[in-house]
């Protein structure tokens, strides 16, 4: 209940009896409003008082709060917190208020200009919509940074709760290193437990989240002063009292001029060290480069960490290898927009975007949208060799005749260096009903690299998964050995990968180029088996070793160098644990074998590095031999093999050992019923079993089923096969010719368990 020893809502940081006690009984009324959900009464009562003091901040700081929680009312909550912010700009409540707005105004803002763009035109104006979106986090982050400076450092739940959101933002837009200071520092306050576990929430998705590159979401440490310089006292101070305190801008002002005291700071690692991170909390990317590049240049920088240094780096722009080329939009003025699609429809290196649905957009009736191919698609994958494989050079979109304007053929996303092919090979096909110039602009740039790697390619119809991941990758490789590596990269000061690699000190150079290429490779699920052919073709020798002493300084994006050895347990342990926390498998395999297979290790360790080996390759003929040593170890220690059982069931469904599967969930049901998630994963599987039970062949279903029906036993609870009745009714369904009718049987089993 709120009294006058209650903390004024208002954020003046005084209690309500020195600040605003004739507020009281009002504040009772709100809050009784706001107990019962009366959101739109609190409101109305709330506008009644602000008629007769329109700058009472309790009261527009209370306003905002409730706005948050009313869907629908945000260019309201916007209006109160600009408000608030006018009458109060010096209130620590009504600056962090207003920066939120001019977070939402700004999204809003760009969601409006850039919402309305075909889905083509949206991924061709991506950099200048995340850029705008950059600008209004910093913008935001100026606004933030003030009221955290104020002389009444604010902890208020109902501007700590949004800080939530933008922490999402800024890892959206980029500014990785910005939230992990963030959320330090938002899990330093003092809040109630929910809020709380809403940071460690995000924070945990920030951290094991594969989308990310594993150096943001390591993160950055702040570095004090070297023990013994005379700045020792100083540079610390500015660290605990401003750095720590999002009061970065200060800290920022503080080592500058620390640096005109003392004129040796300038040669000490950790000055640069921490003016790079200040910049990147504050979101000037282009400033942290240059310092970075100053830190770079230090005495003492490891090769690892230089290495670290320079992956951060590359990352920083928008071309990571800094291999730019322009990409480009031709626009072709037709008489003709239905005889045009007709010619378009029949042309082999047109591809039809079938699912793209002629709509009326702001540019006029989008009609059709085509891939513009190189060459006509194979009619089969026979002989098909990776210099055959046709490749889209653009994308083509037919707009319709509009009042004044002509109908064009759009084609967007065309390589500079390709755009006289692409014109020529258009203007061909559609010359009977040019009307005008071909119109040539340049719209963005693109990583020649990466546009060579994920360059669309166009393959014969009816292939499996497994075979387009194969032409796929076959097709990656051809264009990194052959081509790219003699391709001249601006990270590599405009070498190609195969003239940089003969010389030594290009080296940390050439691996950033490895690690950024693997990055990519990862991301779009392709192999990286070639970077060891790419590493033989350049002659690199091995990476150098590892000290045991140095892992504590070492990031983990360098555990893959790693040797085995005579590890210490508790080092391995201290390791194994870091990368689980970051959800990388990048210990090497041997390391974690030997590791399993040592009694020195606690029986818990050895369990979790069996089920890292596992899955690493769920589906390898050795997968088999791990779940039955993790079967052992439980039982030998007289803990609990579920996981093991789990993955028994995941390794037979591969190999499609059905009467395993069934016999090894029945077991999981009866004997882990209340392990909450076992039974997870044990729905999991059994709805994948139903999904492929739902596409298997009638005939082999059936004949499934009839070798299966005596030894299938009765499985309550079970997800899929419940009873042999139950099967027998599918295979009745199915037999009869009624697929949809086994489909519902299926389907409905699945939702009633």
């Amino acid at each position: 209940m709120i009294d006058v020893y209650s903390l004024c809502p208002g954020g003046s940081g005084k209690k309500i009896k020195f600040c605003c006690r004739n507020r009281v009984d009002d504040f009772r009324k709100i809050y009784k409003f706001l107990d019962a959900n009366q959101h739109t009464a609190c409101l109305n009562y709330m506008d009644g008082l602000l008629k007769q003091d329109s700058e009472c901040a309790c009261l527009l700081a209370i306003r905002c709060v409730i706005l948050k929680a009313m869907p629908n009312r945000e260019e309201e909550l916007i209006e109160t917190a600009k408000r608030f912010y006018g009458f109060h700009p010096e209130n620590p409540i009504a600056i962090a208020e207003s920066a939120q707005a001019i977070l939402m105004e700004g999204q809003k803002a760009i969601a409006e200009k850039y919402g309305a763009l075909s889905p083509y035109q949206r991924s061709a104006a991506m950099p200048m919509e995340r850029e705008e979106l950059r600008e209004v986090i910093r913008e935001t982050m100026r606004r933030y940074e003030k009221a955290f400076a104020t002389e009444h450092p604010f902890q208020y739940e109902q501007v700590i709760y949004k800080l939530e959101t933008f922490v999402k933002t800024l890892i959206k837009a980029g500014f990785y290193e910005s939230a992990n200071a963030w959320m330090g520092l938002i899990l330093e306050m003092d809040l109630n437990p929910s809020f709380q576990e809403i940071i460690v929430n995000t924070m945990q998705q920030f951290k094991t989240s594969r989308a990310i590159q594993l150096c943001f979401r390591v993160g950055l440490k702040v570095q004090n002063a070297r023990v013994g310089v005379p700045w020792e006292e100083e540079f610390n101070a500015i660290v605990q009292n401003f750095m720590l305190r999002l009061r970065w801008s200060q800290a920022i002002t503080a080592y500058q001029a620390l640096a005109q005291k003392y004129p040796d700071v300038k040669k000490a690692s950790e000055f640069w060290f921490n003016m790079a991170l200040l910049h990147e909390w504050e979101c000037d990317l282009p400033s942290a480069a240059t310092l970075w590049e100053e830190y770079l240049g230090c005495e003492g920088i490891s090769f690892y960490d230089a290495l670290e240094k320079r992956i951060r780096l590359s990352f920083f722009k928008e071309c990571l290898l800094e291999d730019e080329m322009n990409i480009c939009t031709l626009d072709f003025p037709v008489s003709d927009s239905e005889a045009v699609l007709q010619r378009l429809t029949e042309e082999s290196t047109f591809r039809q975007v079938t699912e793209l649905q002629s709509q009326q957009m702001e540019e006029g009736v989008l009609r059709a949208a085509f891939d513009i191919l190189d060459a006509p698609v194979a009619e089969n994958e026979e002989n098909l060799e990776p210099e055959d494989i046709p490749v889209v050079v653009g994308n083509g979109i037919l707009w319709e005749k509009q009042e004044e304007q002509p109908a064009r053929l759009e084609v967007i996303n065309v390589l500079q260096g390709g755009a006289a092919f692409v014109t020529e090979a258009v203007r061909e096909v559609v010359a009977p009903w040019l009307v005008g110039e071909v119109k040539q602009s340049v719209t963005r740039s693109i990583s020649v690299t990466l546009d060579s790697i994920l360059r669309k390619i166009a393959l014969p119809t009816g292939l499996s998964d497994e075979k387009v991941r194969e032409i796929k990758n076959k097709h990656c490789r051809a264009i990194l050995l052959e081509r790219w590596v003699h391709f001249p990269l601006g990270i590599l000061k405009n070498m190609s990968m195969k003239k940089a690699a003969t010389y030594p000190e290009m080296r940390v150079l050439v691996e950033t180029v490895i690690y950024a290429l693997r990055y990519i490779l990862e991301r779009e699920k392709l192999n990286t088996d070639v970077l060891k052919e790419i590493r033989e073709e350049l002659g690199l020798s091995p990476m150098p070793e590892i000290e045991m002493s140095a892992l504590d300084s070492i990031s983990p994006i360098f555990f893959d160098q790693l040797k085995a050895g005579n590890w210490a347990p508790e080092t391995l342990e201290h390791v194994f644990l870091i990368s689980r926390v970051f959800n990388t498998n990048n210990i090497p395999r041997e390391i974690l074998e030997q590791a399993a297979a040592d009694v020195r290790y606690p029986a818990t360790l050895r369990i979790e590095i069996l089920k890292t080996l596992w899955s690493m390759n769920p589906q390898a003929k050795r997968s088999l031999e791990i779940i039955e040593k993790g079967h052992a170890l439980c039982a030998e220690n007289q803990l609990p093999d579920v996981f093991f059982d789990i993955m028994e069931v995941a390794y037979s469904i591969n190999e499609g050992k059905f009467q395993t599967v069934f016999e090894k969930i029945k077991h999981i049901r009866q004997e882990h019923a209340d392990d909450e998630e076992a039974m997870q994963y044990v729905t999991q599987l059994s709805q994948y079993m139903y999904g492929i039970i739902q596409n298997m062949n009638p005939t082999d279903l059936i004949a499934f089923q009839q070798q299966s029906m005596g030894n299938i036993p009765v499985m309550d609870g079970m997800n899929i096969f419940g009873t042999q009745n139950f099967l027998e009714g599918i295979t009745r369904s199915i037999r009869s010719g009624s697929l949809a009718e086994a489909s519902a049987d299926l389907s409905a089993r699945v939702k009633k368990d």
